[in-house]
């Protein structure tokens, strides 16, 4: 099943991920696999309100998993795209928290802190976001992203100073 799910994610097939995992959900409704999947695919065609979904259901079948390993990824991943899915719906809160659930999970996988970064951005938390851009950084030093973004808020926050600065 893995195998299956890995070939069309590296093909972007995600039309027929969501097919996929709607019969492994039918043949296998107790676990997370086809859940998880099913939100994915629908994520990636900005479904988020059923993405959401798919993602619950999955961390609730989770509760019952003993496989650490794969436990851990299915968190991990399943909070990350929840904070995703809310952040499209405009839930910044509900983003954040998830993000923030993804990085008590795995503090050493950087996508969290990105994304968590950008909500921030957006919320106007720039002084956290340079933070969690500059985690980005360290965990992945050639991130163009975060370094980016990092670099407009500097640029920001130090114009932002200086203008106020020039108003005394």
């Amino acid at each position: 099943i893995h195998n299956k799910f890995d070939k069309l994610v590296w093909a972007k097939d995600f039309r027929k991920i969501v097919e996929f995992a709607e019969v492994v959900k039918e043949r296998f409704p107790n676990k997370p696999t086809g859940y998880f999947y099913s939100g994915y695919g629908k994520l990636k065609h900005s479904k988020w309100e059923e993405a959401t979904l798919e993602f619950l259901k999955t961390l609730d079948l989770l509760k019952a998993r003993n496989n650490r390993a794969e436990k851990k990824f299915y968190l991990y991943y399943s909070y990350l795209n929840l904070g995703s899915a809310y952040d499209f719906l405009n839930e910044f809160e509900k983003a954040l928290s998830y993000f923030e659930k993804a990085i008590e999970t795995d503090k050493k996988k950087h996508e969290a802190y990105l994304n968590r970064g950008m909500v921030k951005v957006k919320t106007n938390d720039k002084i956290e976001a340079l933070d969690d851009f500059e985690t980005v950084l360290e965990l992945d030093k050639s991130n163009l992203i975060a370094n980016q973004n990092r670099e407009n808020l500097i640029f920001e926050i130090m114009g932002s100073d200086l203008t106020s600065k020039n108003k005394r």
